[in-house]
């Protein structure tokens, strides 16, 4: 059968929040048009056994179990199995509107577009949901010119947000021995490949659900310096492209600021003495003139900040969010 979209979900012990999930999705104005994709990471819980209850209602949902292996390995895996037009991810305990792939689909296909762009909610543990961005659109039909203003920001590192033609990304991997940046490196790379982008963040429809134990809480461990790694990787894949070298090297700056931050956050400093050595060497070696042109302005003030004093950061990231 014919698909527009796949929606590709990863699981994981997600038994309290998968059901909420899956019956908001099954509300979709288009539902009939998606191919569902579960991909149970070798759950231990009753998410697998929830999963299935839904594969066996509707014809469109797919379930796949595996040993576990991590988020990246399930949505590779996702990959692999899609068939849609187009494709989509949706973490398993989030949830969306009901109108969103509806919208997401119209964006790209009435801009003959690759990829589009929309934006998204935060619910905080107290109800209150904050939408992420202004309202903005854009278009770009240059690689360059788009990467700029994904290193600037702009496009985001998320993939729940954007929806990419699956002839673009088929051939691009989640890399799996990382557990954050993943989706900066998967959004990097399909930028690369995709001819046309279209973002309008008018459109909004996902709410990210913020949870005390997602990947970005918890205690410090060196998983917080992978985006670090991948922002590396990506000013090794673009050095040959001159008009985006210094783009790359500014967002691999701002990557450091947000690691050291961690850091000096949950108190780490000293466990991590060699990685934070490392870093600031990095900030001190990167000049403020290339800073003052590459940075965007919170940015730049924040790399100003982490330079002179890691607590002034750390004051103003809190105060005013400038980091």
């Amino acid at each position: 059968m014919y698909y527009l979209l796949s929606v590709i979900i990863p699981v994981y012990n997600a038994e309290k929040y998968i059901d909420d999930t899956l019956n908001a999705l099954c509300k979709q104005t288009i539902f009939k048009n998606l191919e569902i994709i579960i991909v149970d990471d070798g759950s231990k819980d009753h998410s697998l056994e929830i999963c299935n209850s839904y594969r066996l209602k509707y014809s469109n949902i797919k379930v796949i179990s595996q040993a576990n292996q991590g988020v990246s390995t399930a949505r590779n895996v996702g990959l692999l199995n899609a068939t849609g037009e187009y494709v989509t991810f949706l973490d398993a305990d989030d949830y969306v509107c009901e109108n969103l792939y509806e919208q997401e689909l119209e964006l790209v296909k009435s801009n003959h577009a690759d990829i589009g762009i929309v934006d998204f909610y935060k619910q905080h543990p107290d109800g209150k949901k904050v939408k992420y961005r202004n309202d903005f659109h854009k278009s770009w039909e240059s690689n360059n010119d788009v990467l700029k203003d994904f290193f600037s920001g702009v496009v985001g590192n998320h993939v729940v947000d954007k929806i990419f033609a699956l002839k673009i990304v088929k051939n691009i991997e989640f890399p799996k021995k990382f557990k954050i940046g993943e989706d900066m490196w998967f959004v990097f790379s399909a930028l690369c490949k995709a001819q046309k982008v279209v973002m309008d963040t008018k459109i909004a429809g996902y709410v990210y659900m913020i949870r005390e134990s997602s990947a970005m809480t918890g205690k410090f461990s060196s998983k917080f310096f992978d985006p670090v790694v991948l922002s590396k990787r990506m000013c090794v894949d673009i050095s040959n492209n001159s008009d985006l070298e210094e783009y790359a090297h500014a967002h691999l700056i701002h990557e450091t600021c947000k690691a050291l931050e961690y850091v000096y956050r949950h108190h780490a400093e000293d466990e991590y003495a060699e990685n934070v050595k490392k870093l600031k060497i990095e900030l001190k070696n990167y000049s403020l003139k290339s800073g003052y042109k590459y940075l965007v302005r919170k940015q730049f003030y924040g790399f100003l900040l982490m330079r002179i004093s890691p607590k002034l950061y750390l004051l103003a990231h809190r105060l005013m969010k400038i980091g």
